[in-house]
């Protein structure tokens, strides 16, 4: 009897499962906190992890000397952040998404900096056990 309760016990400890995952942001420098739980590991070892935002859309402007705008261009990416956590039982973390300037330039006498960023699309997926959980909505910033 003792053997039977040992075994379902294992049974039921590895059952994987995001039970709560959500979003805020992005704030003043464009960075989106994704915030997620997920239960069920039983005493597995390190998981890895993708928080991804499948569609970033980041409007850059050129500021010349004096800090007004001179010209704007905008880039539609994907961001992902690839990491591995060890915790037994359980995981509940906090990463950031972000992305940098990949197609505009500003000329050699002005600074690049964001204006504004659309994060959508949003998931976790543990890619260990191929468990995903959806973040649904849009989150937008616009800073200059």
């Amino acid at each position: 009897l003792a053997a039977i309760v040992l075994c379902g016990g294992v049974a039921l400890a590895a059952h994987p499962h995001f039970t709560a995952a959500s979003a805020s942001g992005p704030d003043a420098t464009g960075v989106l906190s994704v915030t997620f739980q997920e239960t069920g590991l039983g005493n597995a070892g390190e998981i890895h992890y993708e928080a991804t935002a499948a569609s970033v859309t980041a409007t850059y402007a050129c500021l010349n000397a004096s800090g007004q705008v001179v010209s704007e261009g905008t880039e539609t990416v994907g961001v992902t952040n690839f990491f591995a956590v060890s915790h037994p039982g359980r995981n509940a973390q906090t990463v950031e998404l972000s992305t940098s300037p990949d197609s505009v330039t500003c000329p050699a006498d002005q600074t690049i900096t964001l204006a504004a960023i659309t994060y959508a699309q949003l998931s976790v997926t543990d890619t260990t056990n191929n468990v995903t959980i959806v973040i649904p909505g849009t989150f937008s910033r616009t800073i200059i």
